[in-house]
């Protein structure tokens, strides 16, 4: 797996999925290989298949740890927020529809959300609130979901 190290790939075509992609990226100890489409869902282990095959020579030796399914969000949540809980990333909805990306908008949801945290409480002399957090919704609204 030592190709992967500092390289992921997206694999295109019919047979990893005729309406989405296939991947293999970097994670701390081992890869993420996967794929995804919205309109053959029975056919997932077969497009799952070929993207394994598709980097088969470069993930050589290696085993299947886990196999996964989540769904992906396709607009952001209509609640995000309920007393002191506020939902980033994946949960919050906050994927690109076209690409499945969500990397970045979970990182700096996460980040956003914890600034608004910090701030709130005073750097952790008071508890927040629900008034506290509406800040960082506030600013998700003009910043990340105007690329979502």
């Amino acid at each position: 797996m030592v190709y992967y190290e500092n390289l992921a790939e997206m694999y295109v075509g019919d047979d990893v999925s005729p309406d989405f992609y296939g991947w293999v990226f970097p994670k701390c100890d081992h890869v993420a290989v996967g794929t995804g489409t919205v309109t053959h869902k029975g056919d997932i282990k077969k497009f799952q298949l070929a993207t394994r095959n598709r980097a088969r020579d470069k993930i050589l030796g290696g085993k299947i740890i886990r196999v996964e399914a989540h769904p992906i969000p396709e607009h952001p949540r209509p609640r995000r927020l309920l007393g002191r809980v506020a939902l980033v990333g994946d949960a919050a909805g906050y994927v690109t529809k076209c690409s499945g990306e969500g990397i970045y908008f979970a990182a700096k949801s996460g980040r956003m959300c914890a600034e608004a945290i910090v701030e709130g409480s005073g750097n952790g002399k008071r508890m927040v609130d629900e008034s506290d957090l509406r800040r960082y919704f506030g600013e998700m609204g003009q910043g990340i979901l105007a690329y979502i």
